[in-house]
């Protein structure tokens, strides 16, 4: 089943593990996820800060942002090529 999202925002499978911590942050962020192959970082008007590639079999990434300003962003799951998820961060 395959389903479009109108926002470009799709979802993934429900038994996929993702999770990022802490969250809200401060300067480190850890995301967790099973199968992607890369993890991205946008604001809130969609601008890519950051792209990390994962190595096949790695399952979490520790990234430093203390770069950033306080405020929202997003980061995307990447699999097979395309965003398999989208979700929020908060920088305190």
């Amino acid at each position: 089943i395959g389903v479009v999202c109108p926002t470009s925002v799709s979802y993934s499978d429900i038994n996929d593990h993702v999770a990022a911590y802490p969250n809200p942050f401060h300067e480190t962020i850890v995301i967790e996820t099973s199968g992607a192959e890369a993890i991205s970082i946008y604001t809130l008007l969609g601008e890519k800060i950051t792209y990390h590639s994962l190595k096949p079999g790695q399952t979490k990434v520790e990234m430093n942002v203390s770069g950033l300003q306080q405020g929202v962003y997003f980061y995307s799951i990447i699999k097979e090529g395309v965003v398999a998820e989208t979700r929020r961060l908060i920088k305190k």
